[in-house]
């Protein structure tokens, strides 16, 4: 029974067996997410140093086997604040008061409290958490638990901390300048565990990077992830799904709020997967090209996660969810999750191979999330980019394989085109009662304005979106006429 297997080990890995055995078990809706294990594994098959425990009770599970006890916890929590029509996110707040009990009553740990109540983590309350960390001697177990904003923030200050930084203000400066404080030889091993509660949460654990909001520059700023062990218990019983329908009931108006729901979580991995797929198009086209368009994935690790996602979300989207199979239906969300943060690229700078592009939905949100869309979170914000994403890659004929692929996987069609898989993405989007782009901004947006902060974003990260720029001038062309 494929389902059921949670971890895979591979012993003698070699490229071509791995990738045949991987295809065999997508077709058994099996999601499968390689990391680290006793076995040594070159580390060129190394998708993420990532250890994901998705069982009852999985943070309970891992503190007792994993924490010391003899040293005091950073733990980091997500206070639900009230949105703008004056409600919080309840079941978010019973997550993390439960985590709490568990942790500091149940486990009897020490810990340092950091309380996290915004939207986004900002540089100043990571440099707030470090020297927290810095004073009470927790500066070696860090544990993040909630929504994504305390996710990114726990990993942020988790960063910090393992590069030696004893500068004043280290998360303001490494913003600035990557390189700060990277440089050091004697890294420390600080071990991360993150405690999502729900399906952005989940996202952000994946990811290689932390999203830091910049209120000045009005900006969403990448801060790479280094820690070296990372754990990620979702609690399946835990965990915070928001259906459709409450969604948009709570927002009373129809735009974001307090959270996505479960399809627009699904929409926005579904933007994810189509700017991958895209994306290798890209290293095709610069193949013999001196520019670089890479990513921190291999080819065969992109295509791998890239189905293993579109798979779940295929199962999310296609299925009710009032099914049958509940604990499947909700299985597939956590998955898709999972390996659609594996897929965002975040314009890592690397000392060997220059600057990597980034994820066209990362750049958009950086850019225009905090200013141009206040009434967006990162998924809703995201969602409203999947139909736009497709009516891209269609009008510039970017047929890839990779593209056909996730057409004909997500749609159920075996001879699907890219052509059918728009079709297929803006009835879904209709059906998911997701907020529209232009449900999102405050009045009406002024589209060359809006690509003005773009290019402007580019050059405050010293970044070029390359071809990639066009790309995402059409798409918000069509996102926001919808």
């Amino acid at each position: 029974n494929f389902v059921n297997i949670d971890t895979l080990v591979f012993d003698e890995v070699n490229t071509g067996s791995t990738l045949y055995i991987f295809r065999q078990l997508i077709r058994f809706n099996c999601a499968i997410l390689i990391t680290h294990s006793n076995i040594a594994i070159p580390d060129k098959y190394i998708i993420m140093s990532l250890k994901v425990l998705t069982t009852k009770k999985a943070l309970q599970t891992h503190l007792q086997t994993a924490i010391n006890k003899s040293y005091p916890v950073l733990l980091i929590t997500s206070e639900p604040a009230q949105d703008e029509f004056g409600l919080s996110n309840k079941a978010v707040e019973t997550f993390v008061n439960f985590s709490k009990f568990t942790i500091g009553v149940q486990y009897g740990l020490k810990n340092i409290h950091v309380k996290h109540t915004s939207a986004y983590p900002t540089a100043r309350c990571v440099d707030e958490a470090v020297a927290m960390a810095k004073r009470g001697g927790a500066t070696t177990q860090i544990i993040g638990v909630g929504s994504g904003a305390a996710i990114d923030c726990a990993k942020a200050v988790s960063s910090i901390l393992s590069t030696g930084d004893n500068s004043d203000n280290p998360c303001h400066k490494q913003l600035r300048n990557p390189q700060h404080g990277r440089l050091n030889k004697d890294m420390t091993d600080v071990e991360l565990v993150l405690a999502p509660s729900t399906l952005a949460g989940i996202m952000a654990s994946s990811s290689t990077s932390s999203l830091i909001l910049d209120p000045h520059e009005e900006a969403l700023i990448p801060l790479s992830c280094t820690s070296k062990i990372t754990t990620v218990a979702v609690d399946s019983d835990q965990l915070t799904l928001q259906e459709a329908a409450s969604a948009i009931e709570k927002r009373r108006d129809g735009r974001g709020g307090i959270g996505a729901s479960v399809q627009e979580a699904a929409l926005a991995a579904l933007t994810i997967c189509i700017d991958a797929a895209i994306h290798s198009a890209m290293n095709e086209d610069l193949e013999n090209s001196s520019d670089i368009y890479s990513s921190h994935l291999s080819g065969h690790d992109a295509d791998i996660i890239l189905d293993v996602t579109a798979n779940s979300l295929a199962h999310v989207l296609q299925t009710s969810n009032n099914c049958d199979d509940r604990i499947l239906w909700k299985s597939h969300a956590v998955n898709a999750s999972i390996h659609s943060g594996q897929l965002l690229r975040y314009g890592e700078i690397t000392d060997s191979q220059g600057v990597f592009t980034r994820s066209m939905p990362v750049a958009l949100s950086s850019a225009l999330l905090p200013k141009y869309f206040p009434h967006g979170n990162l998924l809703t914000f995201w969602a409203a980019l999947c139909c736009g994403m497709c009516k891209a890659a269609l009008d510039n004929k970017r047929t890839t394989p990779a593209l056909t692929r996730l057409s004909r996987i997500i749609t159920g069609n075996i001879n699907a085109s890219c052509d059918d898989l728009y079709e297929w993405t803006e009835r879904k989007f209709l059906e998911s009662n997701a907020p529209t782009l232009a449900a999102l901004t405050e009045g009406t947006p002024d589209i060359k304005e809006i690509l003005n902060e773009l290019n402007a974003n580019q050059s405050l990260f010293g970044i070029d979106d390359g071809p990639l720029a066009f790309y995402m001038e059409e798409i918000l062309h069509h996102s926001l006429n919808k």
